[in-house]
This record gives C-alpha cells, structure tokens and sequence, in this order.
C-alpha cells in the first residue's frame, strides 16, 4: 500500500495518486507491477487489455488488478475519465480475514471490473477518501482498505462475476510471480513445470486460460515490457538485454524490434 511510498516520491508522483484525477486521451502500455491495484472509476468510457483480450467498461465501476498480470488500458482522445487508485499487498491487510483478504475468491481471474449502482460508489468513495485524508496512518488504512476489498467482493458476488471450481489453477498466480522475478534466467515451459509439479501440457494449459497467451508468448510479453522500461530509465542495451534473459544483443534488439516496432537505439532517440 501507501506505505512503500516515500513521502518525497508520494510528493513528486502527486499527480499520479491525487484523489479523483481526471484524465483524458491516456492510453498506458501493457505492464506490470508486484503489488495489488484497486481503481474506482466515477465517470467515463474505457479499454482495459489483458490477457490477450480487451474488455470495455464505463463508469461508475471498480478494477481490482492482480499482481504480476499484464494489463494496459485507454480513453479514446476525445474522453474523460475520472478515477482514483490505492495500491496494496496481501501483507498489509494479514490482520483481517484470511478467507476474503487472500483474494481467492479471484480464483483464476487477473482481473475484476465490478459494475457499481449510486449507493455503492457513495460507499468505496468514502473509503478512498478516508485514505487519502490521511496518508500516512497505516493502521487505519489497511482497516480501510480491507472494507474496500470487501465491498467489491459483495458486488462482484450479487452479479454474478466469480467464477467457481476454478482452484485446479490457482498456481498460476505462483508462476506469473516466478517468471518475473527470474527474467534474466534461462526460462523454459518443461524446467518451469516440472518446478511448480505439473506437466508441460497442464501448464501451458492453464497459462493460456488465464492469461490469453502460451508460455512462450507470455514470457516474451514479460521481457518486452520490462526491456521497455530499462530503456527509458538507463539506455543500456547490454544491461537490458543481460536483465531479461537474452545472452545475445542481436537477438535482444531482434525481439525488441518485433515487440515494438523499432529498435532499442531508435526508441531511445525518440
């Protein structure tokens, strides 16, 4: 949650985590993140893409995201949309009930968008606002932020939106962690499943279900989007490439250049 912030970077990224920003013609690349993502969305029309597919929405809703999945989203550039964001862990709510704060009831899900009525938005926007008047109590917060997740559970619930029976791959969540903590390593479906005890099959398997994409796509998405930022942050090709896993400039530069439509060099003079 809030409390991996600094409180100059909270300063700086002010923007980034005000209360109800609005935003317009935005479109974030797919990527990343180690942490849970809760959006509450007031007002306007979106894309969300993940897991190979893109999924419409419109406010008033919430977006709980995964950790560990890929995901991007967008307004069209003649939108608005108006939202606020809290980022959290499962250890910072560990003090509340297991059975709904380890997020199982996700099932195999990367994501949830949880259509919202008047009442219910009144609700989570309170809750945010509590947050966010006070920053920095972590106590209260996680309180505040296990009623956030519960009251998306019980939405999510009345509609209809959980699925059930769909613990056979849970593991999956183990996997997509592992993958990105260990992209400079070598990395191959039949060494991965034998690690998480599973076939190769099973694993490619329930990959694609959950994700929309095989092992292999996945991992190359994964690599693609972390070289991606290493680029915009240090511009070192070698240091990317070692990072995400390629022993090989020229095929780093290969599978950048499928990726994104331009060289690293290019992008970098960009």
């Amino acid at each position: 949650m809030n409390d991996r912030l600094t409180q100059e970077n909270a300063y700086n990224d002010k923007d980034n985590w005000r209360y109800r920003r609005k935003s317009d013609g935005m479109e974030l690349q797919p990527h990343w993140h180690t942490h849970y993502e809760i959006l509450l969305i007031y007002s306007g029309d979106f894309r969300v893409f993940s897991g190979g597919k893109i999924l419409t929405g419109r406010a008033p809703c919430a977006i709980l995201y995964r950790p560990f999945t890929l995901h991007g989203m967008s307004v069209s550039p003649t939108g608005i949309y108006e939202r606020s964001m809290i980022n959290f862990s499962i250890s910072d709510v560990a003090l509340f009930s297991d059975k709904l704060l380890s997020m199982s009831f996700m099932g195999e899900l990367p994501l949830l968008i949880v259509p919202l009525n008047e009442n219910q938005t009144c609700k989570l926007d309170d809750l945010f606002g509590a947050i966010f008047a006070n920053l920095w109590d972590f106590t209260e917060n996680r309180l505040y932020i296990a009623l956030i997740i519960y009251q998306i559970y019980r939405a999510a619930e009345n509609q209809g939106l959980l699925r059930v029976g769909v613990l056979q791959r849970q593991y999956i969540s183990n996997v997509l962690q592992f993958l990105s903590e260990n992209l400079s390593e070598t990395l191959r479906l039949e060494s991965t499943a034998a690690y998480f005890g599973v076939g190769r099959t099973k694993l490619n398997s329930d990959l694609r279900a959950v994700t929309g994409m095989t092992f292999k796509e996945y991992l190359t998405e994964l690599r693609m989007t972390k070289a991606k930022e290493l680029m915009e942050e240090c511009g070192s090709v070698t240091c990317a490439a070692l990072e995400c896993g390629y022993n090989s400039e020229s095929n780093f530069i290969a599978a950048y250049r499928r990726r994104w439509g331009c060289t690293p060099g290019e992008n970098r003079r960009k």
